[in-house]
């Protein structure tokens, strides 16, 4: 029973699905996680400065907190040391509750901003992005529809002989040619 092979070629065999088939949908499944993933690192490219603004404000509240905090205690240890005034158990109390206060206020600050890069964050996730591709497909699809219903309406016209619909050839027209200069110079400012 140790010595009996087994020949698994019957279970590697893929149905009716020709091979090339299989290779089509490979690679067009790799396209889909190459266009998302650099759809990602593009937004990451775009909230990295925003991120890093946060991280240095967030740095510099950190480093004024501990200046302030070791301000506090040279004050502390000048006034046991130094200084012949002796602080009652009240004024100690009041001190040490505005260094809470202060201290209160600063992780209260922290908080906010780690809010508002939350929210700024959060944000983003409901939009829909479009690459540049896509958007300039979906103008090109509009103005092919209009120039196939402005040639419906020639086509009408043609048949109907109608001034009405002359003048709305015309009208059409003249806003397909603006959208195509429009588009061009568009297209001609992004390639700069």
């Amino acid at each position: 029973m140790a010595n009996k092979k087994f020949d698994y070629s019957n279970d590697m065999i893929q149905g009716d699905v020709p091979q090339d088939e299989n290779d089509n949908k490979e690679i067009l499944r790799h396209q889909r996680l190459e266009q998302r993933n650099n759809a990602l690192a593009n937004e990451f490219r775009d909230l990295k400065p925003e991120i890093g603004r946060a991280y240095n404000q967030l740095c510099n509240l950190v480093e004024k907190s501990r200046v302030l905090s070791e301000t506090i205690l040279n004050l502390l240890e000048l006034l046991k040391t130094a200084l012949p005034v002796r602080l009652t158990d009240e004024d100690k109390k009041a001190l040490q509750d505005e260094l809470h206060g202060i201290a209160d206020h600063a992780v209260t600050k922290i908080r906010k901003e780690r809010e508002r890069v939350e929210n700024d964050i959060h944000r983003d996730t409901s939009r829909i992005f479009l690459t540049p591709a896509t958007f300039w497909c979906i103008v090109m699809a509009i103005i092919i529809l209009t120039s196939f219903f402005a040639c419906t309406m020639v086509a009408n016209e043609y048949f109907i002989h109608s001034d009405l619909l002359g003048k709305l050839v015309v009208y059409t027209a003249a806003a397909l040619f603006f959208c195509i200069v429009a588009v061009i110079l568009v297209c001609h400012k992004l390639n700069q």
